[in-house]
C-alpha cells in the first residue's frame, strides 16, 4: 500500500501539539520540507521527554511481553500510525524491544532507579559514535555544536536536529525526583500568570511557488481539523 507522507505529517504535528511537548511555526515549516519535499535523513532517536517518562512510569507498573502500536498509542494517547512510525522504531534503536516487538532485559533494567544511569550510558554507547560522545555538552554553545553535528551527519532540518539533541542530552541527565510529574507534562511553573502581558508577533513566510503556498495552507487546515476533532473527543 502506498504511503501518504502528507497524512503522516498531519498526524505527527497534531499529536505533538496535543502532547504538550511544544509546536511552533518552525516545526511546521521544517516538517513540511522533510516530509512533503521528500527529504530523508539518517536516523537517530527522537523521543520527547514527556513520552520518555510516560513510558518509564508505565513500564514500572507492568512491562508487557510484546510492545505493539496499540499499546504505545494507549499509553501515550497518540494515534496508532504515529506510534508505529515514530515510537516503535526508537524503542528498537535504543534496545528496549526486539525486531519483533518483544521487550528486552534492558527495558526491565531501565525501570530500576539504581540501574537507570547505567542503562542510559549503554544506550549512548550503542547508538551514538565516539566522536559525538566525546563532544562537550555542558553549555548552550556546546549543545548548539551537537545540533550542528546531527544536521551535518543526517541532513535533517534544524528542528529535527534539535529534537535529536534533546533526546541525546536527556540520556545524560540524572534520574529526577519528580519523574512521575514529568510524564504528566504539568507543573506549577507552567501556569500562566494572570498579569501576563499580551504579545503580538508578525511572521513573514516566502514560498518558492504558488503550489508550495497552497500545499502549506492545506496542511495547516488539515492540522486544525484534526486538533479540533481530538479536542472534541476529550470530553
Amino acid at each position: 500500500m502506498a504511503q501518504n507522507p502528507k497524512g503522516d505529517l498531519i498526524s505527527d504535528l497534531a499529536d505533538t501539539l496535543l502532547s504538550g511537548s511544544g509546536l511552533n511555526l518552525s516545526d511546521i515549516v521544517d516538517s513540511v520540507a522533510e516530509n512533503v519535499g521528500g527529504k530523508s535523513a539518517d536516523s537517530f532517536p527522537v523521543l520527547s521527554s514527556a513520552n520518555w517518562w510516560a513510558l518509564r512510569n508505565r513500564f514500572k507498573k507492568n512491562i508487557p511481553a510484546t510492545i505493539t502500536k496499540k499499546w504505545v498509542s494507549d499509553v501515550l494517547d497518540i494515534t496508532a500510525a504515529t506510534a508505529e512510525k515514530n515510537i516503535l522504531p526508537v524503542l528498537k534503536q535504543i534496545g528496549f524491544i526486539s525486531a519483533t516487538g518483544k521487550t528486552t532485559d534492558r527495558a526491565e533494567a531501565w525501570t530500576s532507579d539504581s540501574k537507570y544511569e547505567q542503562i542510559c550510558e549503554r544506550i549512548k554507547k550503542d547508538v551514538y559514535p565516539a566522536d559525538l560522545r566525546e563532544m562537550d555538552s555542558s553549555t548552550k554553545t556546546a549543545q548548539a555544536k551537537i545540533t550542528s553535528w546531527f544536521k551535518k551527519k543526517t541532513g535533517a532540518a534544524e528542528t529535527t536536529a534539535k529534537r535529536m539533541t534533546s533526546f541525546y542530552l536527556l540520556l545524560d541527565e540524572s534520574l529526577p525526583e519528580n519523574a512521575a510529574e514529568k510524564s504528566s507534562g504539568t507543573s506549577a511553573s507552567k501556569k500562566t500568570p494572570s498579569s501576563a502581558k499580551s504579545l503580538s508577533v508578525n511572521i513573514r513566510i516566502d514560498f518558492p511557488s504558488n503550489t508550495a503556498a497552497r500545499q502549506f495552507d492545506e496542511i495547516l487546515s488539515d492540522i486544525a481539523s484534526q486538533v479540533h476533532a481530538k479536542v472534541s473527543n476529550l470530553s
